[in-house]
This record gives C-alpha cells, structure tokens and sequence, in this order.
C-alpha cells in the first residue's frame, strides 16, 4: 500500500471525506464494550482513499471491526499484518471497496478507506471492550479522542521509516475541524451509583438507582481533548472473581482483589521529581505540575531525601544530589516549584530518566521516582524498556498532565517498574491523586506476589508476573482453566513482617458464553508481550527470542480475534465491473490540535510543523484549510527544536530560577482554600501561624498569637502547637468531604503534635478544647 508525504493531498472541508464521529458506551460491571463509529462521504468526483489516525485506550482490545456501504454490512476479519496490507492493497487494485484497520502504536491507530466512489457513504466501526479504571472510591471512565503532537529524538528521526512518520503524525488543525464528536454513556452498575460527574466535557447526566446515562450537550464537539467520568458507587471496594466460558468450552477466570494490607512502619524514601518542562507543557499544564509537585513536597517526611529534576532538551536539577528533607530545602523547593516554567524545549525524556535510574539507591532508603509529564514522545517504547530494567531498584509513580495525555507512556513507565499511573485533566482536583501515590510511596513494596490457584487448572495466565499490590486499588488477573472444581484460590505476597494471603472463591459452574473475559484476558497477555515481560521458554539468543515473541502474538491475536501490533482487521467489499474504480486519489485526514496544547488555545495565528529531531507535528491554523505536507517546507517551531547535541545534566543552585526570572511565585499559588492551608505546612509536620492560616479560620493572626502565649512554651512553640491544631480542626470541619486528600497531612501534624511537650491551660480539658476556643475568640 502506497503511503504520502505526510499531510496527504487537500484543499479544503469538502475534501476531507470523514463526516464525524460517533461513540457508544457500554459500562458493566468492571469492564466497558466501546464502539466508535466513523462516516465518511466522497463528496468530490473522483474515488478516494482516506486515511484517518486515531486514539484509542492503550488497554483496549479491538474485537469487532464492520463496514456499512450501499446498503451492505461488510464484517472484518483479523489477518497477519503483512497478509491484511496485501488483501487491501488487491482489493484497490481490483477496482473493489477496502477497509483497513492497523495498531501503530498501543493506543494509537489509523483506518483506510480505500475506493470510496463519489457520492458514496460508508460507516466503519470498530467496538472493543477495556478494564475500567478505579481511582479511589470512583470508578474513571477514559475515551481518548485526541492524539497531541509527539516529541522524536534526533537518533529516532534519522532512522525513521517514513510510513511511520506519516501514521503517528496526522496533520492538525489549530482551530477545530469539519467533522465532530457525538458520544453517549450507558451504565449498569453492580451496586447502587452514588454520583457521576464529567469532567472533561458539558453533558447531561441522568441517574437512576443502578443506572446512568450520559450524552454530550451539543451536536458535534470538537475532538480535541480526551473524555474523562468519574462514576461513583456506594460499595465501589468488592473483591470479586468472575468467570465465563469461551465457545470452544474452556474458562476464564477474572480476579479482582481490593486488599486490606496489614499496617507496616513507613521507611525512609528518596524521591526524585523528574518534571516535563518542554513547550507541550506551557499553559495550563505546567500550571498543574507546579501545583502538583507543591503538595507533593508537603507528603515527604524528615528522613526522606528528594531532588527535583527539570528535563526538555536538557535537563537540570535543584540540587546536584538527593538532599535531606527538612524545612530549609522545602523552602529552596517550593521557591523553585513556583517560578517553574515549560522553557526547555523538547520532550527529551530517556535522558534525565536513564540519568536518575542509573544512579545507585541511597542506603537505608527506597528509591522512587514521581514523573510528571504529558508524555507526547515517539520513543516509548524504549522509555519503557529503560523503566523495566531498573525495576529491582527503582519504582515509578506517574502523573500524566493535560487533556491528551500519552495513555501508553504513562501506564507503561509505571506497570514495568511496579509502580502506578494517575492522571490530571484541566478539570480534575489534583490533591486526591497526588495523596494517593504518596499512600502508595509510603507503603513498603510487598514482595514475591503469586498466586496460588488451588485445586484449578490452568494453561495461561495474564499477567505472567502480578501487579503489584496497594491499599485501596484493584489488582486484576486473569486466567485460562482447564480443568478443576470450585475452590477458594489466593494471591500471596511477602512483607516486611512476614507472608500475606488474600483469598477469593472461584466458583466455575456459574460460567455463562461471554466473549468479554476471554479477549481482555489475551489482551493482558498480547500486552505484556508487547513491552516484553511475558513468559516465552525457548533460546534466549535475541533474534530468535523476538520471533517467538511475535509469533505467540499472532497466534493469541488470531485465536481471540484482536488487532495487536502483529495483526490489523481488513474488510472487502467487492464490486461488480460496472462498480469499480480507477485508482483512487489519497485523503490524509487532518485532526483537530490538542487543546491547551503549548499553551495554545483555540486558534494560534500561524502553522508549525516540524521534522525529525523535532515535533512530529503538521499544524495548520483554522480559517481557509491550507496543506503543509508534501513539496512544502516544514517550518521548525523555535522553541521546541531540539539541540544537535544530547542532553546533559546542570545541577543548579538551590534557590535555581528558570530563564523568566521576572515572574512572581505569587502568581503560581493556587487560589483554592485547601491548597493555601496545604502550603503553610513545614517540613516536620507542624503547621505556620501565618496571615494565610489566620484568615482561613477568620481570625487575625495577632489574636492567635497572643493566645498562643498562654501555652508558656519558648520561641514560636507554641503558635506552630496552636497552628496545627488549627489547621487540623479546618481538616475535620471546612474540609471533610476531603478527607483522603488531607488525611497523610493529618497523619503528619498529629505525629508532630504527640514529640510537643504542651498541656491545655487550666480550665481546658485538652489542647483541642483550648484550640476552638481561640478559634471563637
């Protein structure tokens, strides 16, 4: 199949063939059945072949691929890559109508319409089904309907294989698209839904005891930022094990494991915060990292060490080693924090990763690594190959930042070093998210997790190797059963203070025809392979090793029916001779620029593009459409071309300023109320009388501090005593509906307030008593 200089051939709205796109959800139970449909129509006089990338998540498995045309249903099949390519490439030359689907990357993907006859309409849709996400009590639900403009290292884009160029860097449009978004949400819930909220979009939410739906408000919205839903439910903590039967008979088994993880002594942790401060990151995001990463500073405890490392083109870092945390380098932090700014270029991410990871862990501590990013870059695999290698040392915790996020690079970098991935959108409170990987940081790793299947058994299981284990998430598994009898079965692990075991009952004679479970199951597995971590006996010799690997893909691909990285979905449909075309005329379709992208907003004044050793990206701005793309020069945006050299680290001073030295850190704080208290923590625990702190209770500060004397205690002893019991007490009362945020805050206070030596004045039953009743004056 012949392949354009990117950019493809157009000129204007009425050559871009796809009409818009139509998305319907189906969430049940732990999974959701996703089908996306797209129209296109040839309103010129001649055939065309349009070719369309698009998102979709990095965990779904692509089960069903179907094209309506003149009347027909034309159903897919799933064939080897190269076999797939050849049948479509026939069928155009054959004059007949053909339909290609192809995974370029795990979550990126790009379909073919090939002899789409002028005037003619054709609707491709493509349904896969995906493990909904838990994210402490909610469940979130991620359709991802953008693809942001990716980073490409100088060594990747010397060697790239133009094809790929094309496929992973469609053309966009600054300023919307032609073609738009209708999406729509039906939910049947286990349990009673306590709330659903969305919050990427406006949409009309209706809920009814075990049920919802949602539906975008609007005909056709822009698909410039991914769609994120949060669905509450009443008892969303339910360890469960479900079973179904595939159609040749054989099981599969899904674990789903909330475990209660016995308390365990926190043990001291070096941190390094290795933020994204290249220009994808301007604007909004940025603004999200830097809040971020000042609550994340206020979660570390005395005993810790931490760094904070700044990466684009170069990267640099605060201190030139991990330093102790205490109050003077959270104050060099925080000022650092504040005057951050995404000024550094590109996306250079193997650099400052391969630098932090390869350094050894520090004695006595575990080391950590927290990421935050947005985490557009061509290279993730490589990134995550890196993270897989160092993950006997080294866990990385994820933050992906803004409204199109890499979904791959985010959950991969995490899954291969055993740690978790978290995202932000613009919309989403940060402090649930950031205080939900610091619980996860703090918590000792539990080791040699396995699973005991009992009396099952079993030919497959997905992963090879289980997730990790954390309070309050779920940990999912899956398997193939051969044989066996209902039993209890059990997954193990090892702490500090001896083995763990957390049982659930499998009962395989509840196990009704589902074609659900079983493509999830190969999916996990298919993925794992993918990133390298499955279980493949045979020579280790490498070359050898990779033909097995792929060839173990294809097979599970094929026998399950999904598209992976080894097999694409084609559809035929034949035409009589009067039908046929002559060779059609290519239709790169353009996509709609990531909002919030570069800082940009809904319609920059001028076009960038780039080429290799820059951003994969073709950007036109909105009005009339003009192409920038074949026997035209690709502009490179200046701040985002990437050095000739590569990347080396700067240590920098401790009170370090990026280059705008003119911005106020004041401008960086948040104004909502819980982050400001947040902020007036110190470093051992204990909380600032400050006019800050004050004005939050509503009093003045010179009133605390005068009844702060009554305490006696020598110095400033007793406002920070009065100040944190303050500010726990705005914790119970301003904020309890935030409780999770606040909670290891809380934890850190009252561990400070236990080491004082200060007792209520006389006539107060406790210090707590005394504290509100300076609050009433």
């Amino acid at each position: 199949m012949e392949r354009a200089e990117p950019g493809g051939l157009f000129a204007g709205a009425q050559r871009i063939p796809l009409r818009g796109v139509a998305i319907r959800v189906k969430v049940r139970g732990v999974a959701s059945e996703v089908t996306v449909a797209q129209r296109y129509e040839n309103r010129e006089k001649v055939p065309v072949e349009a070719v369309y990338s698009f998102p979709l998540q990095e965990s779904a498995a692509v089960c069903g691929f179907e094209v309506l045309i003149g009347g027909r249903r034309v159903l897919g099949r799933v064939e080897e890559r190269e076999k797939a390519f050849d049948r479509y490439d026939e069928a155009i030359e054959a004059g007949h109508g053909a339909f290609l689907v192809d995974q370029d990357r795990p979550n990126l993907f790009t379909a073919s319409v090939g002899n789409l006859l002028p005037g003619q309409e054709a609707i491709v849709s493509l349904t896969y089904v995906s493990e909904l996400e838990q994210t402490g009590d909610a469940i979130r639900l991620l359709i991802p309907t953008t693809i942001s403009p990716r980073y490409v290292p100088p060594e990747q884009g010397r060697t790239m294989d133009p094809a790929e160029w094309d496929r992973i860097a469609p053309p966009a449009f600054a300023g919307g698209v032609p073609y738009g978004l209708q999406l729509a949400v039906d939910v049947e819930a286990p349990d009673e839904i306590r709330e659903v909220a969305c919050a990427s979009h406006p949409a009309r939410v209706s809920v009814s005891g075990r049920t919802a739906r949602v539906e975008l408000m609007g005909r056709e919205i822009q698909l410039d930022q991914d769609f994120v839903l949060h669905i509450v439910l009443a008892h969303p903590h339910r360890t469960t094990a479900l079973v179904a039967r595939e159609e040749g008979g054989a099981r599969v088994a899904m674990l789903n494991l909330f475990p209660e993880l016995p308390d365990a002594k926190r043990l001291s942790q070096e941190v390094i915060f290795v933020v994204d401060r290249s220009g994808s990151m301007q604007g909004e995001s940025i603004s999200q990292a830097r809040e971020a990463l000042q609550l994340c500073l206020r979660a570390l405890q005395e005993g810790d060490r931490f760094n904070i490392v700044g990466f684009g083109s170069t990267f640099a870092s605060l201190f030139a080693t991990s330093e102790p945390y205490g109050q003077k380098t959270l104050e060099q932090a925080t000022a650092h924090v504040d005057a951050l700014e995404a000024d550094l270029g590109g996306t250079e991410i193997m650099a400052p990763l391969a630098a932090v990871l390869a350094q050894p862990p520090r004695e006595g501590c575990m080391r950590q690594v927290v990421l935050l990013t947005d985490g557009e870059v061509s290279n993730e695999a490589d990134c995550i190959a890196l993270a897989g290698r160092h993950a006997a040392t080294c866990r990385i915790f994820t933050f992906g930042i803004g409204r199109g996020a890499s979904e791959n690079l985010i959950r991969g970098l995490a899954r291969a070093s055993r740690g978790q991935a978290e995202f932000i959108h613009p919309n989403e409170r940060i402090e649930p998210k950031v205080l939900r990987q610091f619980a996860r940081i703090g918590a000792p790793e539990l080791r040699n997790i396995r699973v005991d299947w009992g009396r099952l058994e079993i030919d497959l299981q997905a992963p090879v190797a289980p997730p990790p284990l954390f309070q309050g998430d779920r940990a999912t598994l899956y398997a193939r059963v051969t044989g066996g009898v209902p039993c209890e079965v059990a997954v193990c692990a090892d702490t500090p203070d001896g083995p763990v075991r957390f049982p659930v009952f499998v009962d395989l004679e509840k196990a009704p025809v589902d074609r659900c479970l079983p493509v999830l199951m190969a999916r996990t597995a298919i993925r794992e392979l993918e990133e390298g971590r499955g279980q493949e006996r045979g020579s280790a010799q490498r070359g050898r090793k990779e033909n097995r690997v792929k060839s173990r893909i294809r097979e599970l691909a094929l026998q399950y029916g999904l598209l992976s990285s080894e097999t694409s979905m084609v559809a035929i449909d034949e035409r009589t001779a009067i039908e046929q075309a002559a060779a059609p005329e290519l239709r790169r379709i353009p996509i709609a620029l990531t909002k919030g992208w570069h800082g940009y907003g809904a319609a920059p004044s001028s076009a960038i593009a780039a080429s290799p050793g820059g951003m994969l990206f073709q950007c036109m701005a909105s009005g009339p459409a003009t192409v920038m793309g074949a026997g035209t020069d690709r502009m490179l945006c200046d701040d985002l071309v990437l050095a000739d050299d590569a990347p080396t680290a700067e240590p920098v001073a401790g009170s370090a300023r990026p280059s705008r030295a003119s911005r106020r850190s004041e401008d960086a704080r948040s104004s909502d109320p819980f982050a400001q208290l947040a902020r007036e923590q110190t470093a051992e625990g204990s909380f600032r009388l400050t006019k800050t702190l004050a004005k939050l209770a509503g009093r003045r500060a010179k009133a605390l501090q005068d009844r702060a004397r009554e305490l006696g205690l020598p110095g400033d002893a007793g406002e920070k005593v009065l100040a944190t019991l303050i500010a726990l007490h705005l914790f119970e009362t301003e904020f309890a509906d935030r409780r999770t945020e606040w909670a290891l805050l809380a934890k850190k206070a009252e561990g400070w307030l236990a080491k004082q030596k200060a007792s209520a004045p006389a006539g107060y039953g406790d210090l707590k008593a005394w504290a509100a009743a300076a609050l009433k004056g």
